[in-house]
This record gives C-alpha cells, sequence and structure tokens, in this order.
C-alpha cells in the first residue's frame, strides 16, 4: 500500500534513480509513483475507461497495453521492452534455440526466490 516507500526501498537497495524505473501498474493505488519513473506502462483492464483517461490526461503512462493483465498484458509489455531496447529477434532466436546461454539465463531465474516486504515500525522489512 505504501507506493512510494516500496520505491524509496527499491532505490536504496539497487543504487538507482526513480527515472531509472520500468513500473508497470493496473490501478489507482499504483498512480503515487507513476510519475517519478522514467517508463510507465498501464495495464489495461475491462472496466470502466475512466481510469485510463484520468491516467492519460495527468501524463502518468507511456503506453497503454492492448491485452488485459489476464490476456498477456505484461506479456506484452516485456515483448514491447525488447523490441525497442533492439534484441527481440534475437532473445526470441535464443529460446527457440535453447541454447547455453538461455540455460543460465533460465537456471538463474529460476534461483531467484521472491522476498515479500512489509512496513514494520516506519521501516521496510522483508517478512
Amino acid at each position: 500500500m505504501n507506493k512510494i516507500g516500496a520505491l524509496n526501498h527499491i532505490k536504496i537497495t539497487h543504487n538507482i534513480q526513480p527515472d531509472q524505473v520500468a513500473f508497470v501498474f493496473d490501478d489507482v493505488l499504483d498512480l503515487s509513483i507513476a510519475s517519478y519513473c522514467g517508463l510507465r506502462f498501464l495495464i489495461r483492464r475491462r472496466t470502466s475507461p475512466l481510469f485510463e483517461i484520468h491516467v492519460k490526461e495527468k501524463g502518468l503512462c507511456d503506453y497503454i497495453s492492448a491485452n488485459s493483465g489476464s490476456q498477456y498484458g505484461v506479456r506484452e509489455v516485456c515483448e514491447l521492452v525488447l523490441g525497442i531496447s533492439g534484441v527481440f529477434s534475437d532473445v526470441v532466436d535464443k529460446r527457440v534455440e535453447f541454447d547455453n546461454k538461455y540455460h543460465m539465463y533460465i537456471s538463474k531465474r529460476n534461483s531467484v526466490s521472491t522476498a515479500f516486504y512489509t512496513k514494520k515500525d516506519g521501516i521496510i522489512v522483508e517478512q
């Protein structure tokens, strides 16, 4: 719920500035940090268009996905980032080949455990 605190935690932990963060979001609670991030991707929701209109009018996103979250909207954004980075074709080719580089990536990705954080006594701590 404390998005600004989470962004500050990421900034301190990884020694990066908020404008170096790519932010993927879909809800009103996310708007508190959208204006601070370098790239903002709104995942389209199949609800009232008012939220999307508000986000556009306030300039709080750089891209709105064509797909919803349940219909691969996050994948759409990831593939867009690969495309604008100029590596989409290479990444797809490596995935199809399942070469050593991709195998190492999958091994590293699968070895990372998910961590959950909460705010306790004003300090962000891992749960």
